[in-house]
């Protein structure tokens, strides 16, 4: 909108202030979600040319202690691998990292041995939260005679600027439609509204062992459905619900007892979308067999 009007003469005005960056310790500054590489990973990859390799990491921080877990894209030659990290391979990009931060702020994350990629991520952290900061990596895939792995022997080396994205956090909506074919007995499934309530960090109870978690990676929050023959309403399950890298996995515990999972990765710093692909509704109703729902993407509400 544009205002106008006449008359006397006009104060000078003041320059808006600008925010300064709060300056924090180099272990700190590391904490959160990073984009490794240029293009964000996604569940549904399709590699441009000479493409080989998206990454983002998730980061704690204890001290000057570092731990990361990331999700990521590769191609080598026509496979294409995906995978969260941690001692569980997906499929492809498996590494757990840590490490320590000098107090110059260089660091050097090493994987845990065993995995299938071994990896070493240098950098020196901002010195501001939320600033860009620059390294490298070096990340080694081996074969282990698996159709994901196949040819796929190799080191892969870059230097690259880490961007931050914020924790997921907010309430985000969308509608799922279910895939054929579906399983007898579910004739009454149709396609539903969900409503998410989601929050990045904090501690939770791990569901298998009873133990307290907290971290970045804990995700916890709520869902809401309309559309649904079975339930309404159900809260994140304990340790199966997280955030690795720009990778969200939410599982479900809803009100009629069956569970609903919905993973999906978000694209930029807005976080204004996640991209789902699928969610997985298992047991509706307690009687029928699992059903699976195109669910295109959930849109974040202002």
């Amino acid at each position: 909108m544009l205002l106008s009007g006449c008359g006397g003469s006009t104060a000078p005005v003041a320059a808006p202030a600008t925010a300064t960056p709060v300056p924090v310790n180099p272990a700190s500054a590391l904490s959160g979600n990073w984009l490794i590489t240029a293009a964000a990973p996604t569940e549904s990859f399709s590699s441009t040319s000479g493409e080989k390799l998206r990454l983002a990491l998730t980061v704690d921080v204890v001290g000057d202690n570092v731990v990361a877990a990331g999700y990521g894209n590769r191609f080598c030659g026509a496979t294409l691998s995906t995978g969260i990290t941690g001692a569980i391979l997906n499929s492809g990009i498996s590494t757990a990292l840590s490490g320590t931060v000098a107090q110059d702020g260089t660091f050097n994350l090493q994987s845990q041995a065993g995995l299938p990629t071994a990896a070493t991520i240098k950098g020196k952290a901002p010195g501001t939260l939320g600033s860009p900061w620059s390294g490298t990596y070096a990340l080694t895939f081996m074969d282990f005679s698996s159709r994901f792995l196949q040819g796929c022997n190799e080191t892969v080396t870059d230097s690259f600027t880490a961007t931050y994205l914020p924790l997921v956090g907010g309430v985000y909506v969308g509608t799922a439609t279910p895939m054929p074919p579906l399983p007898s007995g579910s004739s009454t499934v149709g396609p539903m509204t969900v409503e998410l309530t989601l929050q990045q960090g904090g501690t939770t109870t791990d569901v298998v062992s009873e133990k307290t978690i907290s971290g970045n990676g804990v995700l916890t929050g709520s869902i809401k459905v309309q559309g649904s023959p079975c339930f309404t309403t159900g809260t994140t399950t304990g340790g199966l619900s997280n955030v690795v890298g720009n990778r969200v996995q939410a599982m479900f515990a809803m009100d009629d007892g069956s569970s609903l999972i919905i993973v999906g990765t978000v694209s930029d710093p807005t976080e204004m979308k996640i991209a789902t692909s699928i969610i997985r509704m298992s047991s509706p109703c307690g009687n029928t067999p699992s059903v699976l729902y195109s669910l295109p993407e959930l849109d974040k509400q202002m």
